[in-house]
């Protein structure tokens, strides 16, 4: 058998080539897994109030999470946000209360933990772009070029390795990227 681990949120088991002709060079696929993580907003634009949730329920704990957390919780959405943006950091202005205002820069890069495979396995970080809009609405944006992916797959791979070690010593099973 062939367990192919096709992205970070599909695994097939395929069987030998079927058939005697081996020049035909299909498998039959026996199996398969999808993993059903809800998934994460991101190149878009969200409510503090939902930035806030999934933050809370679809991260993993970590500083950046946590600073995330405290910045979105203190900016006044009914009062606004201003903002000087250039292009490698931001400046917010933050209320800090009914009249008085904070001015903090903000990170424009953080480093989080989402659980965007199988929760079975170690849910690879990566970096995001934070961006704030003019309504203080945060988006963020993928900034590993998609790296996450290829590292989930072998968070995958190794798991299953592990775990069907004795048939992978026999050569009964082949686990693949």
């Amino acid at each position: 058998l062939y367990v192919r681990v096709d992205s970070a949120r599909r695994v097939v088991v395929d069987s030998t080539y079927a058939g005697r002709d081996y020049a035909q060079y299909s498998r039959l696929p026996l199996y398969g897994a999808v993993s059903d993580v809800p998934s994460i907003s991101v190149n878009e634009s969200i409510s503090q109030e939902r930035a806030i949730v999934e933050l809370q329920s679809l991260y993993a704990v970590t500083p950046d999470r946590d600073y995330l957390l405290s910045l979105l919780s203190r900016i006044d959405v009914n009062q606004g946000v201003s903002s000087v943006d250039n292009g490698i950091s931001q400046e917010v202005s933050v209320k800090t209360g009914a009249v008085l205002k904070e001015q903090q820069t903000v990170k424009s890069i953080v480093h989080l933990q989402p659980y965007r495979t199988f929760l079975e396995v170690e849910q690879p970080a990566s970096d995001f772009l934070l961006r704030l809009d003019k309504e203080g609405r945060p988006a963020l944006y993928e900034a590993d070029g998609g790296a996450w992916k290829l590292e989930a797959k072998r968070n995958i791979a190794a798991y299953l390795a592990e775990k069907l070690a004795d048939l992978v010593e026999r050569g009964s099973v082949v686990v693949m990227i």
